[in-house]
Formats: C-alpha cells, sequence, structure tokens
C-alpha cells in the first residue's frame, strides 16, 4: 500500500481473474472463519453487485461523527447502513471496473456511494464482532477530513450540495422523527403512557 489504499485496491481488482472480489483491511482482528462465504454469497446467488460487511467494534468515531451525518444529509437512501467506511466489502468485477477508486481513507465510502449512483444492489452482512487498531485523534482527524471529501465531492456531482436538497432531507427526518414508533422508541419502558 506504499502508493496508497485505493491504488492498492484498484489494482488488485484488475489483476484479478474472477468476477467476485473481496477485500479486507489489512488491521483487522477477530474475523470469524465464515467470513469470506458470508461476504461473497450475496454476490453469488445474485441478490447483490456490492456488499458491506456490518459487525460491531469498540471505535468507529470517524463514522459517527463524519460518514453517517454526511450520509444522513446528502445520501439519506444509504443512511441505513451501519458500516458505510468498512473496509469488509465484497463485489462483482464487472461493476467495479466502473467506479472510481479514490486514494485515501475516502476509497471505502466513495465505492459506496458511487455502486449506489450506477443502480448497483447493495446489501450489508453481519460478520460479528471486529477490532481494528487504535488510531490517534490527528489520524482520525485525517481520516474524517478524507471521508468528508469524498462524499461532499459525490453529493457535488449529484446535485445535492443545495440548501433546498438539505431543507427536504430535513424535513423528511422530522417527519420521521414525529412518528409514533419513533416517538415510543424514546420513551423509557412502562406499563402506562399517556398520549395527548
Amino acid at each position: 500500500t506504499l502508493l496508497g489504499k485505493g491504488v492498492s485496491m484498484e489494482e488488485g481488482m484488475r489483476a484479478a481473474r474472477h468476477e467476485c472480489i473481496l477485500y479486507l483491511d489489512g488491521d483487522l482482528e477477530g474475523l470469524q472463519p465464515n467470513c469470506i462465504d458470508l461476504m461473497v454469497t450475496p454476490l453469488l446467488t445474485g441478490e447483490a453487485e456490492f456488499v458491506k460487511a456490518r459487525f460491531t467494534r469498540r471505535a468507529g468515531r470517524v463514522t459517527v461523527l463524519t460518514a453517517k451525518p454526511l450520509l444522513r444529509t446528502y445520501f439519506p437512501e444509504l443512511a441505513h447502513l451501519e458500516q458505510p467506511l468498512s473496509g469488509i466489502m465484497a463485489a462483482r468485477k464487472s461493476l467495479l471496473e466502473e467506479l472510481i477508486f479514490e486514494n485515501d481513507y475516502g476509497v471505502d465510502v466513495a465505492l459506496l456511494i458511487d455502486a449506489h449512483s450506477c443502480g448497483a444492489r447493495i446489501v450489508e452482512v453481519d460478520v460479528g464482532h471486529v477490532e481494528h487498531s487504535s488510531q490517534s485523534l490527528e489520524a482520525l482527524g485525517e481520516m474524517a477530513t478524507q471521508v468528508a471529501r469524498s462524499i461532499l465531492e459525490r453529493a457535488a456531482r449529484a446535485g445535492r450540495l443545495r440548501s433546498s436538497f438539505v431543507r427536504e432531507v430535513k424535513e423528511r427526518e422530522r417527519l420521521r422523527h414525529s412518528e409514533l414508533p419513533h416517538l415510543l422508541s424514546r420513551v423509557p419502558s412502562s406499563d402506562r403512557l399517556a398520549l395527548f
């Protein structure tokens, strides 16, 4: 990865001889033995063209504080994904050949957004609990900058940086938060509830 993560990912994809490609970050610990099967099965069954891993972990500050808020604002249709920055992903080579590989930490979310923009079917697969190597706050700040750049660049390309688009998303979110199921999920458990 001396040339950068995105360059390494793209070179690996171009050299691959098979249609299903799986990426795994190099600093992962605790992967389940069946992780590869879990990730490629949706590709093999035709359920999806792009698969992201969903997992629990201790950290994830860039995901929570940068990626998810920006996706909720500019790509709300992808906001349900728990791990948009996951470096554990699988995709069809034919799809990846059409996408742009950023050469920094924005590559994972950029591929996700670009795959969505191409109309690819995307699924998230639970792979259990995973640990990554810890990063310094300074390194996390640089990661967050690169992730934000990738998301905002794609939002601009899609014409979504307009204030009217942001207002529409805010209104949809406000309405969703005022629905009864959402309100009930925020109320502590009790035997009785009075609604006015």
